[in-house]
């Protein structure tokens, strides 16, 4: 998993740190003050729901805005 802020780059193993993902993302990943870009997200969405109880708020899908 790549995440970015406006001044760093992260990549999380997932296998690796499975079992903290959920604790520390949940907090930033349904601040709606805080936008999220990702492209194609409909199945990472479902991904971090049913692994992690990770709810995305204020998303900016780029895949769907590309196709219309």
């Amino acid at each position: 998993m790549q995440i970015s802020t406006r001044t760093e780059d992260f990549i999380v193993d997932t296998l690796k740190l499975r079992i903290y993902i959920g604790l520390y993302l949940q907090e930033p990943f349904k601040d709606p003050t805080k936008r999220k870009v990702m492209h194609g997200a409909d199945r990472d969405i479902m991904w971090l729901q049913r692994n992690f109880h990770i709810y995305v708020c204020n998303l900016f899908d780029t895949g769907q805005v590309c196709v219309n």
